[in-house]
């Protein structure tokens, strides 16, 4: 032996003999490579298993064995993946995976994108190539590998737009409109649309970077100040039915106008004046018919057809609290009243019904009913509006209670009852109610 083993071998040792020759050698048999297509210039790195993390020159080659100009260190075998570049790549791709790339101008003029690995971010033009080397009209700044993942876009791609969910009229978006991509890969984008087919926009300018699977976009015309489009509702009645109904924008984009329609197709709604501030795909919104903005729904009551006429409706809390309103009438779950409402009461509005004058009455909704004899009693209001007065009942009604004879005060006054609260102040009639109408909501 030329030197001393390290650890002595013995009867549990197992060896191979390799000629000198062999520690030079790369053989992978599933190859057909050309005669030295590989020389001179280029080299051969082991990306992983034994021997990873050497790379040598490469001398020659055959068929399926490459000969490198020192030995290997530790030898590669069937467990190594390797690549074959030039040693000086500067504007080189390269990729023996691939089934051959077609040669000639094919390819020519086409972007490859480096999307993942080493050097992803980066692009380059394409001006010429083999079946497995593609030629860039610039160095890359960082040199890709094998680790590196890219996608080779033709010079038409980069104004299109796919979307093979859609099934669209050809060219219904020919002219005028424009598609913004709200997220995911180019976002923030704006294009004027030249043209479509039933799933494809060409735009006017290329993107950069390109829109993909992740991204989500809206479609619109060009000129909207007085519009608002959805195109995820099934479709709106065209025609005049939603006509002087209004349309609140009430969050994303815009929130807090109102407009009131004016027409509108299945997607699209034309208001009576410009937006302040333009609605898109993060707005929602909600079309009330212009009737409503005089109602008040409770869905939980059943009212007595006309029971409230001539009485007042006070929003104590939520939407449009401190809002009064005369009731000209009432059905089995709303009342109708004499003057719209500024700010509608919803879901989130607490409200009171009373008489308009209430004098000398104290109203509950809320107890199950007075019953029996409660004339002659004393009426102390104790907390709230009011408190501190004190009053004789001289009749009840269920959910009335008349107070008369002038009961005085600790402070001597002769006041009238001064609303329609007992106990602890509750409102006559308190609810969290459900507006009637229906609501659609987004872009």
């Amino acid at each position: 032996m030329s030197a001393v083993w390290t650890t002595n071998p013995d009867a549990t040792t197992q060896y191979e003999v390799i000629p000198a020759a062999e520690l030079t050698k790369l053989y992978d048999t599933t190859k057909s490579w050309a005669m030295n297509q590989f020389t001179p210039g280029y080299i051969v790195s082991i990306l992983t298993g034994a021997g990873a993390g050497q790379t040598r020159n490469v001398v020659s080659n055959t068929n399926n064995v490459v000969t490198v100009d020192a030995p290997w260190m530790t030898l590669p075998n069937t467990t190594s993946t390797y690549e074959i570049r030039e040693a000086v790549i500067n504007n080189k791709l390269y990729d023996a995976t691939v089934p051959g790339w077609v040669t000639g101008l094919a390819l020519n003029g086409s972007t490859v994108l480096l999307t993942g690995g080493r050097g992803a971010g980066q692009s380059n033009t394409i001006m010429a190539n083999t079946a497995t080397k593609l030629t860039l009209n610039s160095a890359w700044a960082i040199e890709p590998d094998a680790t590196t993942t890219y996608e080779v876009v033709a010079p038409a791609e980069f104004t299109k737009l796919y979307d093979t969910t859609k099934s669209w009229v050809v060219n219904q978006f020919m002219t005028g409109y424009v598609v913004n991509i709200l997220t995911g890969a180019g976002a923030g984008q704006t294009r004027p649309i030249v043209s479509n087919t039933n799933n494809v926009l060409t735009v006017s300018a290329p993107w950069s970077p390109l829109p993909n699977a992740t991204s989500t976009y809206v479609i619109r015309e060009a000129v909207v100040s007085d519009k608002l489009f959805d195109t995820t509702v099934p479709g709106w009645v065209t025609g005049p039915a939603l006509n002087g109904s209004t349309v609140f924008i009430t969050a994303g984009t815009g929130a807090g106008q109102s407009r009131t329609i004016t027409a509108n197709t299945a997607t699209r709604l034309t208001v009576n004046s410009a937006w302040g501030t333009q609605p898109d795909g993060t707005s929602q919104y909600e079309i009330v018919a212009a009737g409503e903005f005089t109602k008040l729904y409770d869905t939980t009551r059943s009212w007595t057809p006309g029971q409230f006429a001539g009485f007042t409706v006070t929003i104590i809390g939520g939407a449009g609290a401190g809002q009064v309103r005369p009731v000209t009438g009432n059905g089995a779950t709303d009342l109708t009243v004499s003057g719209a409402w500024m700010t509608l009461p919803n879901s989130t509005s607490t409200y009171e019904i009373r008489e308009t004058v209430i004098n000398d009455k104290l109203y509950d909704t809320t107890v199950p009913a007075w019953s029996g004899v409660v004339s002659g009693l004393t009426l102390v209001l104790t907390g709230g509006t009011g408190a501190g007065q004190i009053r004789t009942i001289s009749d009840e009604h269920g959910d009335e209670a008349d107070g008369v004879g002038g009961v005085d005060d600790a402070a001597g006054r002769d006041d009238a009852v001064p609303g329609p609260r007992q106990h602890r102040a509750e409102p006559s009639l308190r609810h969290d109610q459900e507006l009637g109408r229906g609501r659609v909501h987004g872009l």
